[in-house]
């Protein structure tokens, strides 16, 4: 039996961070990893070809470049262990089958230069747009990695002016709605309709106006970026430093229960039996229903709680990931020079989308996809051997079959990566089988079955809707951080903000288990 103070169950980059707080705090600390290495949804790996590196889950990062973790560089990922970002000028382009194109700049001016060809009347109310989004941004975005108002005392702030009472308006406005407010051209529209769809939901669903606000004028922000070495350069520079901490990391170790004494969480029991007891606390970055129901059992749960557990929604759907590894350097058709963007997109219309998003909720595979599509290598030539290329394509699949269900993804998997494939080439000029070096897929079955926390393929653990960033608890805990029984505390993507590579919940994790130990503030902790 081996004894910490704190024992944090997962290795993703919030559980990670979590762990490295605790420890620059004078904690000792072991992180519990299931898989042969650390990362969760963080990780990079050559999965089609030798030297070609590839981001599996997170490819971008945006919110974690504006906190604390970075910005304010507080365990020295960048300055210690050499944590590098590209942040390309153009963000996002789309690319239309009548051959014209969009590129949203980082600059709001060159942005609208392009929008211009598309609807002069848009390009001028687009600055508004995004003036408005800022101050919306700026309303929200100030809870994100500190102490979480709960939802009645953020809808009382914002209750009392009249931005905020504009932000309330958008609880359960869909992404479309929003858009036919602000612009006519169908192509812009359908360009920040793909917002909702990455992440899981319809753009004709009730609360994902909101969030398509937020995450489209981030483009005019921080803008998004990605790490030098692939996203697992962030995690493996975090578990650096928490080994430099004197923290311990130990993989292949599934939790399987948790055992409980006097109220509190006792100790972390591994498969076969090896456990790890705490003096303080266990930090979980798992799915909620996976820690409540599987390491704790309903049996130790309220009746009510177990109730509230079992009514969260899920996402609507989940995602169909496809790399590439390629012997040229992608090129389009397209107006506009749009291979130099970050993402890019292929919507058809705003009525395909919804019809999309339809076919998607019924478990329905649509004849034709909608993937966007990465090229990391453009701004990091380190993922693939000189001269060659990734490219990272994300479509969206219906988590349950119908008929078939989860496991009918075996099946269908080698035609859907081929029709995937085919969607994208239908964009490109130079991209065809002498020029695919080779190819790799992940269903939502394959997720499910890499991390368990990706319950039953949901990467998100809930469903992203606008009441959830205004401090709504999806779940007792999941903006407090802690868990029913004292000496738990959550992290991950089930937890405020919820999925998408930002560390706040584990740096708030952590916060919330020092306050509990009266340590005081984790901007002033540290040895």
């Amino acid at each position: 039996m081996s004894t910490f103070d704190f024992v944090v169950i997962g290795g993703g980059h919030n559980g990670l961070t979590a762990a490295a707080y605790l420890l620059r705090a004078g904690f000792g600390v072991c992180v519990l990893e299931q898989a042969r290495e650390v990362g969760g949804g963080c990780r990079t790996a050559e999965v089609t070809l030798p030297g070609f590196r590839h981001d599996l889950y997170g490819v971008v990062h945006s919110a974690i470049r504006s906190g604390p973790l970075i910005a304010r560089d507080e365990l020295g990922l960048i300055s210690r262990y050499g944590l590098e970002y590209v942040v390309p000028d153009a963000q996002l382009a789309t690319a239309f089958e009548d051959g014209s194109s969009l590129v949203v700049h980082r600059d709001v001016d060159r942005t609208c230069q392009s929008i211009a060809k598309l609807s002069p009347k848009d390009a001028d109310a687009y600055p508004r747009f995004v003036d408005w989004g800022k101050q919306v941004a700026g309303l929200i975005a100030k809870h994100l990695f500190g102490p979480v108002p709960t939802f009645s005392e953020m809808v009382a702030q914002l209750s009392a002016t009249e931005p905020g009472r504009e932000v309330l308006s958008l609880l359960t406005a869909s992404t479309l709605s929003v858009l036919d407010h602000w612009f006519e051209d169908d192509r812009l529209k359908a360009t920040i309709a793909k917002y909702p769809i990455n992440g899981l939901l319809g753009p004709d669903e009730r609360g994902t106006g909101l969030l398509t606000v937020l995450r489209h004028t981030g483009n005019h922000l921080a803008g998004g970026g990605y790490p030098k070495g692939g996203s697992g350069a962030l995690t493996e520079k975090l578990a650096q430093c928490v080994r430099d901490l004197g923290g311990t990391i130990l993989v292949e170790r599934n939790v399987e229960r948790l055992e409980v004494a006097d109220g509190r969480v006792a100790a972390a029991i591994v498969t076969g039996g090896e456990r790890f007891a705490v003096r303080h606390g266990v930090v979980s970055s798992l799915h909620f229903q996976q820690l409540y129901f599987e390491l704790l059992g309903r049996e130790q749960l309220a009746p009510g709680l177990v109730r509230r557990l079992e009514s969260v929604r899920p996402s609507s759907f989940s995602s169909v990931v496809v790399q590439l590894a390629l012997d040229v350097k992608p090129q389009y058709r397209a107006a506009e020079d749009i291979g130099e963007s970050l993402r890019i997109e292929f919507p058809d219309s705003c009525a395909e989308l919804v019809r999309y998003a339809s076919d998607l909720r019924q478990g329905r595979l649509p004849a034709k996809g909608h993937p966007f599509a990465l090229c990391h290598t453009r701004g990091d030539p380190s993922r693939a051997p000189a001269g060659k290329h990734t490219v990272y394509l994300c479509d969206v699949g219906p988590r349950e079959l119908v008929p078939g269900g989860l496991d009918e993804w075996d099946r269908v998997k080698p035609q859907v990566m081929e029709r995937i494939i085919q969607d994208y080439r239908r964009f490109t000029t130079n991209i065809d089988e002498s020029t695919i070096l080779g190819r790799y897929c992940e269903t939502p079955l394959d997720h499910a079955r890499a991390n368990p926390a990706f319950r039953r393929g949901d990467w998100a653990h809930v469903a992203p809707l606008a009441d959830l960033s205004l401090g709504n608890e999806a779940f007792p805990g999941s903006t407090t951080y802690r868990g029913p029984l004292a000496g738990l505390y959550l992290c991950g993507a089930s937890t405020f903000p919820g999925f998408g590579i930002a560390a706040a919940s584990g740096r708030s994790a952590a916060a919330a288990a020092l306050h509990d130990l009266g340590v005081g503030d984790i901007q002033a902790t540290g040895r």
